[in-house]
């Protein structure tokens, strides 16, 4: 229990302990008791009792605030940590990324052309389609500026443009990754206070083919790119269909080819057989007129000559 409500705690209890050592002096006496000192007796004990227990709801409730001002308390010495930051914000996005996109769609800590590392690159295939996202905003510039330090909004703003340079200059390099890269703000409070209180940055940032993304505008842009990517994939598929279908269509006229030259020798052939059936009913018309032929009466043949 916390020292304050310690102390309010024990002070009421003291004065309802004297409270009762009253009543009992009192009725401890030979005169009859006060019928309306008992009656105040009573009230001031059951106010004493209501106070306690309010006392005690208070104390529950401190409690839990207090445990809810643990993870607060985590999330703060993070941002008081450089590195911490730096971790926090690569690890909220890794997060968002890896649930909203297949495994095939994006890599982590790759290494550019340049010798930079990026944290994150978006898209497969052509270069158009590879947009690096940087997750280490200047946090450490906006907890200044939140601190309320007069000179703040100045560093904030020169701070963030120096980071937006640095983005640019890194991330967006032609023939290797899209013409625009990605600022991630991990935090839709910052993301919100940058609109508001800056939002010539916004204008500056697209200068420099830079574009904010808080986490829920960063889930709405892997959404899209997931959606192009399922398109894409079903156009690869439609295009595949369409070349299988030309070549079974060029494998079906070919087969009609063949079919016909068959159809052709078939025929040729039938039609040789037909002419054979004629020569052969030709020859069978003839053998029957000769065996129709008469030769006369003679018993005998004549004789052959010889020599």
């Amino acid at each position: 229990m916390n020292d304050p409500i310690t102390i309010v705690a024990l002070i009421l209890a003291a004065i309802a302990a004297a409270a009762a050592l009253f009543a009992a002096a009192r009725s401890g006496r030979s005169a009859p008791p006060d019928p309306t000192s008992t009656l105040q007796a009573q009230r001031v004990e059951d106010q004493l009792q209501s106070v306690v227990e309010r006392l005690a709801r208070i104390d529950a409730a401190q409690q839990g605030i207090d445990r809810l001002r643990e993870p607060m308390d985590e999330l703060l010495s993070v941002f008081q940590n450089r590195q911490a930051r730096g971790q926090y914000g690569e690890a909220r996005l890794e997060e968002i990324v890896r649930d909203a996109l297949p495994t095939d769609l994006y890599s982590f800590q790759e290494t550019l052309s340049n010798g930079k590392i990026a944290d994150c690159i978006v898209g497969r295939g052509a270069a158009s389609n590879r947009v690096c996202v940087d997750s280490k905003f200047p946090l450490e510039a906006y907890q200044k500026l939140v601190a309320g330090d007069p000179t703040a909004a100045v560093q904030f703003r020169t701070a963030l443009k120096a980071h937006i340079d640095a983005i640019g200059s890194k991330y967006v390099i032609p023939g290797e990754t899209s013409r625009l890269a990605v600022m991630f703000i991990p935090s839709e409070a910052i993301y919100a206070e940058l609109f508001t209180s800056f939002p010539d940055m916004e204008q500056y940032a697209n200068g420099k083919r830079v574009v904010f993304a808080s986490p829920n505008t960063l889930h709405a842009l892997l959404a899209t790119v997931s959606m192009f990517h399922i398109e894409s994939k079903i156009g690869e598929q439609a295009a595949l269909i369409q070349r299988e279908v030309g070549g079974l269509t060029r494998d079906v006229e070919l087969l009609a080819e063949r079919i016909e030259k068959l159809a052709t020798h078939f025929r040729q052939i039938g039609d040789d057989i037909s002419g054979a059936q004629t020569s052969v009913k030709r020859i069978v018309s003839k053998g029957e007129r000769i065996a129709k032929v008469d030769l006369g009466d003679e018993a005998d043949p004549p004789a052959l000559r010889e020599g």
